[in-house]
């Protein structure tokens, strides 16, 4: 017997503009894969319109309208054109919203109209494994992977074979970004468009233009339709036509194509965090004034200076001119001379004399950098008397102020050369490392950046865990309600990062429930918004002296984990190679150096080194990503001088702000990925890679490189794409759960 595909009655809606809150109702709809839903927009020099359409079983709160579909009136000699994914489906787009419908609505038609019609409806089955096997082909080399198992086995076979002969072997780099849109729930989705108008080249291009901005792995772009009788008939059925039978958009795509997705006309609904808010409230502000603010500074601007300089360069016959000095600025630590090149010398001839100027004034710190202005030079000269900079008197400048409106994370970095005041936002950073030598004042900066945070944020919108391996230096903050461990033990550290990890994809699963993407987003529309989490290292040499895969752990953090709010704070007394590896600094790319005892150890963590001598005691140097500046020096502020008073001040913040209770991370046992496989499969049955992966929260070609592991044990067997489970039953009943 044969069945009748069962259709549907379509309801059709009047929309006066594009609301972004339906089409959530629609992408979110627990029946959005059983049916088209979409949207038809019509645009005329007279008149705008447009319609949402759905299932009858996929009602939107809406007036209905009687309105025929916009094309019966226009679809006379229109070009027919598509939107069409250049590249494999499972390659993302660009995450920018271009909001495609009201751009459309707002063209200017010149004559005729402008026809746009969008039918979307979610996948289901199998289509998550499909495109897990499609994209583990494109790793290998298959540059367009078929949809079609059999004829992707033909692909990978000939790829074998022109690697065999050509001795070499052709592959893809993995990305995070294309896994992320693969646990995405995915779309179909057509973009069809009929344009009749003498301005008809124009509205194409702008719509090309338009979809420029989605290129990244991937890319959108406008093709013309050959058969337009088959195309208008499709478009009058709202029938998918067979090209888009396997193009997949993620839900974030979806979103960002067609609607302005950083506004929203209505919050959409989320699913609930488990965590309950915490119902402190508390003033920020007032807590700063805990903190000691110091004496006044009244320094004093030595121009004895002027004279050194104009000494040296006339000892050294640097040039036969006058020294023209510009101007003198005075920081805590240091003195900033702008003086003229002049003009029978140059930059590079100055610096070449560098060690002979520090011979001749008597001081190997003087230092030079290419001047604020042309034909300048800067030389600073370290302070006779050094001033101390107090976090308070930075945290009451109204720079602050105005800096912690925005930024998310906000810590004082210090004063710069000529007493600036210098703040970072950690959430922009994404991690950072800080490295000094012992005596350098890495605790004291650490110790500001913490206070910072601790000052600037609630319990209930951060969480700290400090890992302390010297069980000296972070245990002063554990009563702290920020605080939520200190953690002394090596193999407990490594739990921590364990657990953030899976912390980290519980949240990413969060997000894709939420149609979000970030914790920022998240936040915004919740009543149960998420806090962030900064794990701060003390030492990280003792962490991987004790834990060879702590690389891999903070590289994975590094490279996902900003997102879901989680952030890194490294800091080591000893940058070696083998602690500060290329991974780490890839993944840190942010940096913050105390004195170090040798230029080697500057080149470890910078790359390179760095053209001044550091004097100890909080003198620092950052290197911050994106700045224009490679090298920024800045002298780090200090809480208090006395050890006793910072205690003091702790046990004071921790009163005034009580009780939380706020969850903690779960803390995971960690167990060998291998062996975590083994017991997922022997409990549950389940041997897809896909499904597979996120119980596990790796990467899919980790899992796959397991599964190869557990084939060559005997415990799978492989066939075609599939896996079937040869392990005895007494094998399988020691890893089952019970």
């Amino acid at each position: 017997m044969k069945l009748e595909k069962r259709s549907y009655r379509y309801i059709k809606y009047k929309m006066n503009q594009f609301q972004q809150d339906v089409m959530d109702s629609f992408l979110d709809s627990n029946h959005a894969s059983e049916g088209v839903f979409g949207f038809e927009i019509a645009n005329t020099p007279s008149k705008k319109e447009i319609l949402a359409f759905s299932p009858s079983f996929l009602r939107i709160d809406l007036p209905i309208s009687s309105l025929d579909t916009p094309i019966l009136y226009y679809e006379n000699q229109s070009k027919c054109y598509e939107l069409t994914m250049e590249y494999p489906t499972f390659l993302p787009l660009y995450n920018e919203p271009i909001d495609l419908i009201n751009k459309i609505m707002n063209v200017d038609v010149l004559d005729g109209v402008l026809f746009n019609q969008i039918l979307i409806s979610k996948y289901k089955g199998r289509w998550r494994e499909n495109l897990v096997d499609m994209y583990d082909d494109y790793l290998k080399g298959n540059d367009y992977p078929s949809s079609v198992a059999v004829i992707r086995n033909i692909q990978t076979g000939l790829i074998k074979l022109f690697n065999k002969i050509g001795n070499f072997e052709i592959s893809h780099s993995y990305s995070t970004d294309v896994e992320e849109k693969i646990l995405e729930p995915n779309y179909r989705m057509e973009m069809r468009f009929l344009i009749n108008s003498k301005n008809s080249e124009e509205i194409v291009q702008n719509v090309n233009d338009l979809l420029k901005k989605l290129d990244f792995f991937n890319k959108i772009t406008v093709k013309t339709v050959e058969n337009n009788d088959q195309f208008i008939e499709d478009i009058r059925q709202k029938n998918f036509s067979s090209t888009s039978k396997n193009i997949y958009y993620s839900r974030s795509e979806v979103m960002n194509i067609l609607s302005d997705s950083e506004t929203s006309n209505q919050p959409i609904a989320l699913i609930e965090n488990k965590t309950d808010k915490s119902l402190v409230n508390t003033s920020c502000v007032n807590f700063i004034e805990l903190l000691p603010r110091g004496k006044e500074r009244n320094q004093v601007i030595d121009k004895s200076i002027t004279k050194l300089l104009e000494s040296a360069f006339s000892r050294l016959n640097i040039t036969k001119s006058k020294l023209k000095i510009q101007s003198i600025e005075q920081g805590a630590t240091l003195q900033k001379a702008t003086v003229t090149i002049p003009k029978d010398t140059t930059y590079s001839h100055v610096e070449k004399n560098l060690k002979n100027i520090q011979a001749t004034i008597g001081n190997e710190a003087v230092s030079m950098e290419i001047g604020d202005k042309p034909e300048t030079i800067n030389f600073y000269l370290p302070c006779e008397n050094r001033e101390v900079v107090y976090l308070r008197s930075l945290m009451e400048t109204e720079q602050w102020k105005e800096f912690t409106k925005e930024a998310i994370l906000p810590f004082v970095v210090g004063e710069d050369s000529i007493g600036n005041p210098l703040f970072a936002d950690l959430q922009k950073l994404i991690h950072i490392l800080i490295a000094g030598a012992t005596g350098s004042g890495k605790s004291v900066f650490l110790n500001s950046i913490i206070f910072s945070l601790l000052l600037s944020k609630t319990p209930d919108e951060l969480q700290l865990y400090l890992i302390d391996p010297k069980q000296v230096e972070l245990g002063i903050y554990k009563d702290v309600p920020h605080v939520k461990k200190v953690i002394t033990d090596m193999d407990k550290a490594y739990q921590i990062l364990n657990s953030l990890i899976v912390e980290m994809e519980n949240r990413y699963n969060t997000f894709s429930n939420a149609g979000v993407r970030n914790i920022e987003s998240y936040n915004q529309k919740s009543n149960h918004p998420l806090p962030y989490i900064i794990t701060i290292i003390d030492e990280l040499a003792d962490l991987m002296d004790t834990h060879k895969k702590t690389e891999e752990l903070i590289k994975r953090l590094g490279q996902k984990a900003r997102a879901a709010g989680i952030h890194l704070i490294v800091a080591t007394q000893r940058p070696s190679v083998k602690v500060i590896t290329g991974d780490i600094k890839a993944n840190l790319p942010s940096s913050f150096c105390l004195r170090l005892k040798s230029q080697h150890d500057y080149k470890t963590v910078f790359g390179k080194g760095i053209p001044f001598n550091l004097l100890g005691n909080g003198d620092a140097v950052a290197s911050i990503e994106g700045n224009q500046k490679e090298f920024e020096r800045f002298q780090s502020p200090v809480v208090s001088l006395d050890d006793d008073e910072v205690v003091d001040i702790l046990d004071e913040l921790s009163n005034q702000i009580g009780e939380c209770d706020t969850k903690e991370l779960e803390i995971i046992d960690p167990e060998s990925n291998l062996d975590k496989l083994k017991r997922l499969i022997a409990t549950t049955g389940e041997k897809r890679v896909a499904a597979l992966r996120k119980e596990m929260g790796i990467r899919i070609n980790d899992v796959s490189e397991l599964m190869q592991q557990l084939t060559e044990e005997g415990w799978l067997e492989k066939q075609g794409r599939s896996y079937n489970i040869i392990a005895t039953e007494e094998e399988l009943n020691k890893w089952r759960e019970s």
